[in-house]
């Protein structure tokens, strides 16, 4: 069963390495991952950012980039059990 593309999106964050401003990673790299269109992950990713699992920081570029939160990586996580 394929997974909803919010889910897909916190597992790659998690196993990017993507848990802090650091290492966030640009929007248009995590499209490219996942083989969506960047409108639709940044669609995706705003509904995790409401919900608290993941933040953006704009970096020198304007680009924005994410990263998952502390309850972003209890929610990915949890889903993997």
């Amino acid at each position: 069963m394929a997974r909803p593309l919010a889910d897909r999106l916190l597992h790659l964050l998690h196993n990017l390495a993507a848990v802090n401003p650091d290492n966030a990673k640009p929007l248009s790299e995590l499209a490219k991952l996942v083989q969506e269109s960047v409108d639709q992950v940044q669609s995706h990713l705003k509904a995790e950012e409401a919900a608290g699992n993941v933040r953006s920081v704009s970096d020198d570029k304007n680009e924005q980039r994410y990263y998952l939160t502390g309850l972003g990586i209890l929610k990915a996580v949890s889903m993997l059990t």
